[in-house]
């Protein structure tokens, strides 16, 4: 050893790897059945209407990305899908457009963070709620489950949402660990504070994972 002090290169591709964990945005599907408010919930959130809304089935066809900054300056991916329906109907009505539309559904799951199952509150919970609730668990995906149009229950007390939670957790039991927010999204109640659980949520799938 001559003692001289030897100066190595900076690999410009470490400081690029740094600088894009810096800048990584956390990325939220938002997917459920047809009509349960999926566009409705990311127009409140965003305070502007992104996405189409109607009350027919199928409007929204791709898997939309859109920005979203929550008032604690945290920004997230929200990515806005076609309603899945059940495989078989899918393939009755013989439409490749449809069909593609709920790959694309798929494929927001498995790139994102935090998956919020959106359900309708006056819907009963379906087969195929469980069948997407099991796609969510097998992708590993952190979960939101949102109980959209909760306006529509008539006469609410204290009682109503422990007895709601109850059934949606005995039909739900494979994401028992979710936890359940309310939210009217056409008249913007309760939406926004629901983007507080992503990052923890996804803190607690990772410990659900490792058991």
């Amino acid at each position: 050893m001559n003692g001289k002090k030897i100066d190595y290169p900076i690999d410009d591709s470490l400081q690029e790897t740094e600088n894009h964990i810096e800048e990584y945005v956390p990325a939220v599907a938002i997917v459920g059945r047809p009509n349960v408010g999926k566009s409705s919930i990311l127009n409140a959130l965003v305070g502007e209407d992104r996405t189409i809304v109607s009350p027919i089935s199928g409007t929204t066809r791709d898997a939309i990305d859109t920005e979203f900054t929550g008032s604690d300056g945290q920004k997230f991916r929200l990515i806005d899908t076609a309603g899945i329906r059940k495989r078989a109907a899918v393939a009755s009505s013989g439409s490749t457009t449809e069909a593609l539309s709920v790959n694309r559904a798929f494929r927001a799951v498995r790139r994102s963070d935090v998956v919020a199952l959106v359900i309708e509150a006056m819907a009963c919970i379906t087969e195929q709620d469980f069948k997407i609730a099991e796609r969510i668990e097998k992708e590993g995906k952190g979960c939101l489950i949102v109980v959209n149009k909760w306006d529509t229950i008539p006469n609410k007390n204290q009682q109503t949402a422990m007895h709601y939670e109850e059934d949606v957790r005995g039909k739900l039991r494979i994401l028992s660990w979710a936890p359940i927010v309310y939210s009217t999204a056409i008249q913007g109640q309760s939406v926004e504070k629901w983007m507080l659980y992503p990052q923890i949520n996804t803190e607690e799938q990772k410990g659900h994972l490792s058991h």
